[in-house]
Order: structure tokens, then sequence, then C-alpha cells
């Protein structure tokens, strides 16, 4: 056996057992931009109803809580600002998109440049018209898990390596997976008649009877 990066993994066969380390997505994740919001509040606010923007969660990037500035989650009727494929603020279970709400900053109404807003603590507001929002629980929400279960098996031994398998271990940090060795194969073929490339190279082909030796380059 040998160890081979992804790279050079494909059609390899595995020489082991291989399984996800860790869950994808890691953890709960936002499916739309938009504001994520405690579906219980959702559901006991009237039409209209402001709901204080109190940060932002953006992909690949530390939200408000990261950096130090964790919200109360006891609080009733707060929002948070998240992209699509930021992590999901503890304290907060759906999402509503952008376009579904209003955001206030004082008393400018706008959906432009709500993140830049947030970031430069004018937080502001949404209201919800529930008259034509509808959310469901846990909605535009991908959970933890959803797509990959932490200890799935990703490769069995002896499977043969394509493309997808290499995605999947890649999607999981693995980037190197133990194969068995290739297999070397001599091929000769035999016969006083045959010619081949060194016998034209010597200068050895022109004998009468000779033939030319097609069944090696064919199986090679």
């Amino acid at each position: 056996t040998e160890t081979v990066s992804l790279e050079h993994a494909l059609h390899r066969s595995s020489a082991e057992i291989i399984q996800a380390p860790i869950s994808i997505p890691v953890v709960d994740t936002s499916i739309m931009d938009g504001f994520c919001i405690r579906y219980a509040d959702y559901l006991s606010a009237q039409s209209g109803d402001e709901f204080k923007v109190i940060g932002y969660s953006v992909a690949g990037d530390a939200s408000d809580e990261e950096e130090g500035e964790a919200h109360d989650a006891s609080n009733s009727f707060e929002a948070m600002y998240v992209t699509t494929g930021a992590v999901l603020p503890a304290g907060f279970d759906s999402v509503i998109p952008i376009e579904k709400v209003t955001f206030k900053e004082g008393s400018r109404e706008s959906n432009n440049d709500v993140l830049e807003s947030i970031r430069n603590g004018h937080a502001g507001c949404i209201s919800i018209d529930k008259g034509k929002v509808a959310l469901a629980e846990k909605q535009w929400v991908r959970k933890a898990g959803s797509d990959l279960k932490a200890g799935a098996v990703l490769l069995h031994e002896g499977q043969t390596i394509c493309s997808a398998q290499i995605a999947l271990l890649a999607q999981t940090g693995i980037f190197s997976v133990l194969v068995r060795r290739k297999t070397i194969v001599g091929v000769l073929s035999t016969g006083d008649e045959l010619i081949g490339e060194r016998n034209i190279q010597s200068g050895t082909w022109n004998k009468v009877g000779k033939i030319y030796d097609a069944n090696r380059p064919a199986i090679m």
C-alpha cells in the first residue's frame, strides 16, 4: 500500500475504510440572505411588530457573537442579519429572506446596504407583514449534519475512488488516502516471425517470412 494525495487518487483502489470526521454542515447555517429570528416570536407577533436587529452573521466571517458581543438569548423580538451559508447564531431557529421584511434605520426604510449599516452600528429593526409572509419553524435553515453525519462511511476498503469520493473526502478535510499499489504487468509477444520496434531499429526486420507484431501494441 501507499499514501497518495487526492490529486493522485483518481481510479485508485482504497486500502482502508474511511469515515467522515465531521458532519456537513458542522453547525446550523442559513440558506438565504435575510434575518434570523425565533419562531416563537413570530407566532406571538402581530403584523407590523418590530424586531430589533442586534447584529449579523456572515458566511466565512465572525459574527458579532464570535467577536465578543453575544446577545441575551432570553430577549424576545430580536433579529440578526445573516447571509447565505452563515452560521445561525445561538438562540435563533428560523430565517426570513431579506425581501420579505422591511428594514428600518431610524426614519429610513430600505433593504439596500443592510450589512454595511449594521456594521457601522446603525442596527435598526425589521418589521414583518404576517399577512404576506408565512414562516415555518426552522425554515430556510440548513441543519447540522443534514448533508453528511460524522462517522458515515466515505470509502470502503477495495472501492475504486472516483471524483465523487474525492469531493467528499476534501469536503471533510481529508486530503490524502491509503491505496493499493498499482500492479506492474509485463506483456510479451513471442514468435520467431515477429518484428517489433527494436528489430526495425537494429535493421533485422527485412527477412523473408517476418510479420509485424500487432498484438503487443494493441494490448499495451
